[in-house]
């Protein structure tokens, strides 16, 4: 884990790392959480999705994970830029 302080460049898009170290920390759980449950995933998608919480299509593939795989992860708050809005992404699985 890291703690990183950023400095916006002004346009709202670039951030400029001013410190990074780090840290025994456990990050806060309005930005990090542990997982267990289902996979939802369609035949057709490489993605899938445990309750609210993306999978992306390189875990599924390379854990051979099929829709009915019950896993368990650790996730993140990430910004999905197609959507314009903030979600869950898992980071790893057990």
């Amino acid at each position: 884990i890291l703690k990183v302080r950023l400095s916006n460049d002004g346009d709202g898009s670039r951030y400029k790392i001013l410190t990074a170290e780090k840290s025994s920390d456990q990050p806060s759980e309005a930005i990090y959480k542990e997982f267990n449950g289902c996979l939802r995933k369609k035949e057709e998608q490489p993605f899938g999705f445990v309750e609210d919480i993306f999978i992306e299509p390189k875990m599924v593939s390379d854990l051979k994970l099929s829709g009915d795989s019950q896993i368990s992860g650790k996730a993140l708050l990430s910004y999905n830029n197609k959507k314009g809005s903030w979600g869950w992404k898992a980071i790893s699985l057990n």
